[in-house]
C-alpha cells in the first residue's frame, strides 16, 4: 500500500505540472473562440441567465405534462440544425477564485495517479511498456466515453476534443510513465 501511495504521489505531482506547463504553452488557445462583442453577450445573458448553472439553446420548457414535453423536445429538435445552437456554464456572480481551482485540480491529480498506481500494481510484476500501455488504455478509454460526447451531441468544435486528446496522452504518459518506473524501482528492477 505504501509503494502505491508514493508512487500516486509523485506521478500525481507530475500529472499537475505537466498540466501546468500545458496550460501554458498556448495549446488550450486553439479552442477557444471569442465573441464579438463581450460586453454585449455578458449583458444578454446576466438579462436571461440570472442563476448559475449549465445552459442550452434552444431548450424546452419546463414542467410540462409528458405528452407535452414530448412535443416540446421534437420541436427543439428540429430547431437546432436551423438556428443559433449554444450550450456552456454560466456564472453571473463570477467564476471560482483561481487558488480553490488549483487546490482542487491539484488533488484530483493526485486521487487520480494513487488509483492508477493502485491498478498498475494489481497487475502484478510487469514490463515499463505494459504498464504504459494499460495506462494509455484506460485513458484514451476515459477520454472516449468522456470527451467525444462533447463532439457528438453538443457540437464542440473539433479543435477543443483534439486539444483534449493532446493533454490525455502527454498528461497520462507522464503519469503513467512516472509510476512504471517507480515500480520497477520499487521491485529491484
Amino acid at each position: 500500500m505504501k509503494k502505491i501511495i508514493i508512487a500516486g504521489l509523485i506521478a500525481g505531482i507530475s500529472n499537475f505540472m505537466a498540466a501546468a506547463v500545458l496550460q501554458l504553452s498556448g495549446l488550450h488557445d486553439l479552442k477557444i473562440s471569442r465573441f464579438k462583442d463581450e460586453k454585449a453577450v455578458a449583458a444578454a445573458l446576466a438579462e436571461n441567465a440570472p442563476e448559475a448553472g449549465f445552459y442550452f439553446l434552444p431548450y424546452h420548457e419546463k414542467g410540462l405534462s409528458p405528452k407535452e414535453a414530448l412535443k416540446a423536445k421534437q420541436a427543439v429538435l428540429k430547431e437546432i440544425p436551423e438556428g443559433m445552437f449554444v450550450t456552456g456554464a454560466i456564472r453571473p456572480s463570477g467564476g471560482r477564485p483561481g487558488t480553490g481551482s488549483i487546490i482542487l485540480q491539484f488533488i484530483t491529480c493526485c486521487l487520480c495517479s494513487i488509483a492508477l498506481a493502485a491498478l498498475l500494481c494489481g497487475m502484478g510484476k510487469k514490463s515499463f511498456g505494459r504498464r504504459l500501455g494499460v495506462t494509455f488504455t484506460i485513458a484514451l478509454f476515459g477520454f472516449a466515453a468522456f470527451m467525444v460526447p462533447f463532439w457528438t451531441w453538443l457540437g464542440y468544435p473539433g479543435s477543443f476534443i483534439l486539444v483534449g486528446l493532446v493533454d490525455t496522452v502527454i498528461l497520462w504518459g507522464i503519469t503513467g510513465s512516472v509510476i512504471a518506473l517507480l515500480f520497477r524501482r520499487f521491485e529491484g528492477g
